[in-house]
């Protein structure tokens, strides 16, 4: 192909259109990565290498591809058609080399199935038609005949052909057994913009057909949860439940759940839209073009003159330039067409996406498949060992139970439609096809069938066999280089969303009265509310940094198990269960759920179901905490005496600290037996090759590591390693990290900047977001931990990153300062954003994490606890513990509404809360209407979370103990938390707890009345005059804590832009930050937002700044021939525009004050217009724009 972007795109088309299945490919199209170009997504492309010089394309074909049999010069593939398999390979042969490729070789002289060969020999023989042979066509004939291969070419037609000559030397090979079934082998004669000519021919395959699916988007769901009520309404529950009944009940809900989809929900074969002929950058011109350059090749070819052959070639280059042009424009338009956040995340996925990998014949270890079955296999084996291929073992006997000895006292209608509504509702589907859209439209009449399914299910401790089945999807792993082992991928098993959503419903019930009572180990950090990676860091570094700062050496293993979510197994997850009080019900229904678990896998028409043995469900939502409960044993085993075992999912850390690291080692033995115990009983092993041990301190002259085992194996002491994404070395410095972490955000800048150009794109403020959403989070990731530190070291690196972030915004000029943008586009140097958000990660995990540093140590360096301690106290930052608690369940509402009727004979207690009162705080009146009327107010200092809510809990508990047992609560409406199911606000807690001062008393609210009015007037004029502060227990609205830290950040920012001697210009216009002035100027186009922040930097092309950047010899003002021309002094001092200033600014304008819609009409003047545009000179040069070019072409 020559790589010819017009001969890939037709190539693609006949794929597409399904007139070709398979195409055997020789230079192909490469991108600037060296990857395979490909126009649609639903073309599968194989290459083996880097920049390859051969590949194979397919549309609709189960191909795998051969990782053994190739490289970049040959791409193999096995193919499996019916009764009909085959090897297909593409090979490219150097004209420099003697010699023909191993691989090839070796393919040869082991295959045991036919095999096909298209070869660019770049070589002569008279064997496929040449007038002459060479060395090199002696070379493959001996091969050919060596290998008993047959030579499909026919005839004399070249196959190659430039200007000077023509030549055959492409030709097509088989084996004996596949030659009979190959027809119809042609040279075609149309040009594809390319000097081999293509080569066709037919082989008979049977191709698969793929099914319709569902249309879900385009489904009317009012429709469907009519028609599934009506099929519902008869349904009633069988007089007694047992295993067969439940299996023909779960049967019957999904016949009916798909017969009324098949009503409301049309169905669509997947695949490329037919409706799109050609890529979408194609055009009739392109067209047109294409047909004059083919009619000009059969001319110049005909008549084999100079002068037609010198109008041919000058047709393809402008042809080739039109496509540039074409492609360029197409996506300048698509990128400037994207208005929203959520479009310019989909670009920056496909961006920033890794190379896309193909699932192939796999190795592992020292096994390798040879077959696709033995391929998947593997996978099985691998990732989910233990599994068998056998049938559903029958399940035990149970005694049917009748109906209405089953309560439904768990699966309530309202837990049952929060769980269906607690899923994404476009999820994939497990293998009965439900997906949650389906569930989260079913009616009340439905919702209760279910509810009842669900019960039974508990109760007989038996799950129907069309629940248990899992599809599993092996994706790739980012990153990895070989994705010819199985390890490079990770299945993906996906289950019905009827057991998940009962599983999530389980949750729930753990979560409301165990976890309460018997919470998971403190050390472990992952599933479980306020905790994180974070957390689980600070505990690791504070413990090292303490040993450090007493010139101590902290001893750290770091453990890695082996697949451990696949291997557990059953029995003592089991015991666990039984040990944590969990009811024996639900430990018997999740042992019948863990022992019928099948997992199937369709792979390219290569189909494997197999029986799990061990292992928790890939995706079950009870998983997570199925293995905090088994990892729990672990840590109670390493948090032992001097030890600190931390804990984050199967991410285990073992620490302990001493002056000796022999005596530390010596003391970890038996804590290392311990967990090589606790794997023995599970059924897990750690891996000798990632468990590694590391030795903190920071001495000059350390003593050796000591030597250290566990089990057999020697563990390695490593001087660098990640932990939880954090990259760890011996002295505990970040150097490393941090500019690991600034190399990536540039890297994931760079790829967004080159696809986009600077006057075409999405718009400055979604860039903004894009920058500021997308790349800072993963630098800025675990700053509670590094961020504590003096990062003055790393502070031009980090402005760099904000720089070439900010210049892709606009058109502006090389050296606009750095500082001025990031005062325009709201942008904080990114050491105080760092030191911000590790501030608020420090205030969050402050309770979990206590200042324990005690001043001890030889070392002034603190740990990062303290260090932020020391910093929020210092600089009076008024953080208080945010308001996120773990979650509060509530099915029943704390306090109903009652209808008027019902409130007659109750307490009435009419109840106004203010956000700020006469006090200037929060505060509440409430009028209570006894006899005499009692009137209540109070206010609580600072700015507490939902204040409303512990006012109501406040007057709630008095009223309680005061002996009332009938009160209503007049109120406007109910605060928003008491009125959701769940909730993770604390302070709806302090309502439930003043409910059981009386639990027997009612307690309920209903709306105001007319009548009301004057009531609600006294207890608000209550509100405003309270003199009561309340000592409440109280939380901070995350929120008042963001605003707490950004005004440290302003405060601290403001402090550096005003002690700097530079940017005179652009603090005219700023003094300080100013966010909804920045968000304003964002909105701008590009053009426009370029044309302001020159104007406001005064880096533009007025004649002081080019004066000073060499570019003027004179920089008086051309209006007024007196003051420098520079953008202040236009805006608010030359006499020439007083006139203009006087209408815009009004005649009372004070020098530096000014609005951006004042901006605007100013720059608007055509005598501005035409100052700050750059001189003739510049754009002829191209000076102009030179700050940040767009590219030549799209990605």
């Amino acid at each position: 192909m020559q790589h010819s972007k017009d001969s890939m795109v037709s190539l693609q088309l006949q794929l597409r259109d399904q007139s070709c299945a398979v195409a055997l490919v020789q230079e192909p199209l490469l991108s600037n990565k060296g990857e395979l170009v490909r126009t649609w997504r639903h073309i599968e492309a194989f290459s083996g290498g880097a920049c390859p010089r051969a590949a194979i394309l397919s549309a609709g074909v189960d191909l795998w591809f051969c990782p053994r049999f190739s490289n970049r010069d040959v791409t193999t593939v096995l193919g499996s058609f019916g009764d009909l398999s085959l090897y297909m390979t593409s090979v490219y042969l150097d004209g420099t080399l003697l010699s023909l490729p191993a691989c090839l070789e070796e393919l040869l002289s082991t295959r045991d199935k036919p095999i096909l060969i298209s070869l660019d020999t770049n070589a002569h023989s008279t064997l496929w038609g040449c007038s002459e042979s060479n060395d090199r066509g002696e070379l493959l004939e001996n091969f050919i005949f060596k290998h008993h291969l047959h030579l499909l070419n026919k005839g004399f037609t070249p196959t190659f052909i430039t200007r000077r000559a023509s030549s055959i030397i492409d030709i097509t090979l088989c084996s004996e057994e596949l030659a009979p079934l190959l027809a119809d082998w042609k040279v075609s004669q149309e040009f594809h913009f390319s000097d081999h000519r293509q080569i066709s021919f037919t082989l008979p395959l049977v191709l698969p057909v793929l099914p319709k699916i569902w249309c879900f988007k385009r489904a009317d769901w009012s429709k469907f949860e009519k028609e599934l009520d009506s099929l519902s309404e008869s349904w009633s529950p069988p007089d007694s439940w047992s295993p067969n009944s439940l299996e023909s009940e779960a049967g019957l809900l999904h016949k009916h759940l798909f017969a009324a989809l098949g009503k409301s929900c049309p169905k669509t074969r997947p695949g490329a839209p037919r409706s799109q002929k050609y890529p979408i950058w194609w055009t009739e011109d392109l067209s047109v073009s294409r047909c004059n350059v083919r009619r000009l090749e059969r001319r110049a070819r005909n008549s084999c003159s100079d002068a037609d052959h010198d109008l041919f070639c000058e047709a393809r280059r402008e042809f080739k330039r039109e496509i540039a042009s074409a492609k360029r424009h197409s996506w300048q338009l698509f990128t400037s067409e994207v208005d929203s956040s959520s479009r310019l995340a989909k670009l920056s996925r496909s961006l920033l996406k890794d190379k896309e990998a193909s699932l192939g014949l796999l190795s592992h270890q020292q096994v390798a498949a040879s077959s696709p079955t033995e391929s998947v296999s593997l996978l099985f084996d691998v990732l989910f060992p233990g599994s068998v291929e056998q049938e559903l073992p029958p399940a035990p006997p149970r005694r049917p139970v009748p109906s209405h000895r089953i309560l439904n006292f768990l699966f309530t209608d309202a837990k049952v439609s929060k769980a269906f509504k607690s899923f994404g509702p476009y999820k994939a589907a497990g293998p009965d096809g439900i997906k949650p859209i389906m569930l989260q439209h079913v009616g009340p009449v439905t919702l209760r069938r279910i509810a009842a399914l669900f019960t039974a299910t508990l109760e007989l401790s038996f799950i129907p066999d069309l629940w248990t089945q899992a599809r599993a999807v092996f994706i790739p792993k980012v990153g990895k280089k070989d994705y010819s082992q199985v390890k490079s991928f990770r299945p993906i098993s996906l289950t019905s969303f009827m057991l998940k959503a009962m599983e999530r419903v389980v949750l729930w019930t753990f979560e409301e009265y165990f976890l309460s009572r018997h919470p998971f180990h403190d050390r472990q950090h992952a599933f479980r509310g306020g905790r994180g990676t974070d957390s689980a860091l600070s505990q690791c570094c504070n413990f090292i940094e303490k040993s450090i700062t007493r010139n101590q050496y902290s001893l750290g293993i770091f453990f890695d198990i082996v697949g451990a979510f696949s291997n557990v197994k059953f029995d003592p997850l089991l015991h666990s269960m039984n040990e944590r009080g969990i009811p024996r019900v639900i430990t018997s229904w999740y042992s019948a759920y863990l022992t019928r678990q099948r997992v199937s896998a369709s792979v390219k028409g290569v189909s494997v179901t197999r029986l799990l043995t061990r292992g928790t469900p890939q995706g079950g939502v009870l998983s997570p905490f199925a293995w905090n409960l088994v990892f729990d044993k672990l840590l109670d085993s390493l948090n032992q005496g001097p030890f600190l075992g931390i804990g984050y999912a199967d991410d285990g850390l073992l620490l302990c600290s001493g002056i000796d690291p022999q005596a530390l080692a010596d003391l970890a033995a038996p804590v290392l037996q311990s967990a090589l115990n606790w794997g023995d009983r599970f059924g897990l092993q750690f891996c000798p090759v990632k468990t590694v041990a590391m030795l903190f301190h920071q001495k000059r002259k350390p003593l050796p590591s000591p030597s250290i085992k566990m089990g057999d194996q020697v563990l390695t002491f490593v001087q660098q390693t990640k932990y939880l994404g954090v990259t760890l070395t011996p002295s505990l410095e970040w150097k490393t990290h941090i500019n690991d972490k600034i190399a990536k955000a540039k890297g994931k800048l760079i790829r967004l900047r080159t696809a986009i150009g600077i006057r075409w794109g999405p718009k400055p403020y979604l860039m903004d977001w894009a920058y500021k959403c997308i790349v800072l989070p993963a630098l800025t990731y675990a700053s509670s931990v590094w961020g504590s530190g003096n990062l003055a070291p790393f502070r031009p690196a980090l402005t760099k990153l904000n720089r070439l972030a900010m210049t892709g915004l606009g058109p502006m000029r090389l050296k606009t300062p750095t500082a001025g943008l990031e005062l325009i586009t709201n942008t904080p140097p990114l050491d105080l954003l760092i030191k911000k958000l590790g501030m608020l990660t420090y205030n969050r995990l402050k309770p979990i994490l206590p200042v324990t540093w005690d001043g001890l140590g030889a070392r002034r360096k603190m740990g990062h606890v303290r260090s932020w301690n020391d910093l929020v106290t210092r600089d009076k930052i008024s953080l208080g513990p945010p308001d996120r608690g773990c979650r509060t369940y509530h099915w029943r509402k704390l306090l109903p509404e009652q209808p008027s009727a019902s409130w007659k004979d109750s307490l009435q207690v009419h109840f106004v809360a203010s956000s700020q009162g006469g006090s200037g705080c929060p505060s509440f009146g409430c009028k209570i209407l006894t006899s005499p009327a009692e009137m209540w107010s109070g206010f609580l200092g600072g700015d507490p979370a939902q204040p409303a809510i512990l006012f109501l809990a406040y007057v709630i508990g008095r009223l309680l103990q005061a002996g009332h047992s009938e009160i209503c609560l007049v109120l406007d409406s109910l605060p928003g938390p008491l009125d959701v199911t769940i909730t993770k606000v604390n302070s709806v807690g302090s309502v439930a707890s003043a409910l059981q001062t009386n639990p027997a008393a009612h307690v309920f609210w209903r709306r105001t009345a007319k009548d009301d009015l004057p009531h609600l007037t006294d207890a608000a004029i209550a509100s405003s005059n309270a003199v009561l502060r309340l000592e409440l227990e109280s939380w901070t609205d995350p929120a008042a804590n963001r605003r707490q830290a950004w005004s440290w950040l302003r405060k601290q920012w403001t402090a550096r832009w005003s002690k700097s001697i530079e940017y005179r210009q652009t603090k005219y216009w700023f003094s300080e930050p100013d966010r909804n002035l920045s968000a304003s100027l964002l909105q701008k186009s590009r053009d426009d937002f370029g044309l302001r922040a020159q104007f406001l930097t005064g880096h533009c092309w007025l004649r002081r700044h080019s004066h000073v950047v060499g570019e003027s010899d004179d920089p008086t003002c051309r209006l007024c021939k007196v003051g420098p021309e520079e953008p202040f002094h236009l805006f608010s001092e030359c006499p020439a525009l007083q006139s203009e200033r006087t209408l815009i600014l009004g005649s009372s304008h004070t020098s530096g004050e000014w609005t951006l819609r004042q901006l605007d009409r100013f720059l608007k003047l055509p005598t501005i217009r035409d100052l700050l545009g750059p001189p003739p000179e510049a754009v002829a040069s191209g000076v102009a724009g030179a700050a940040s070019s767009a590219p030549s072409s799209p990605p």
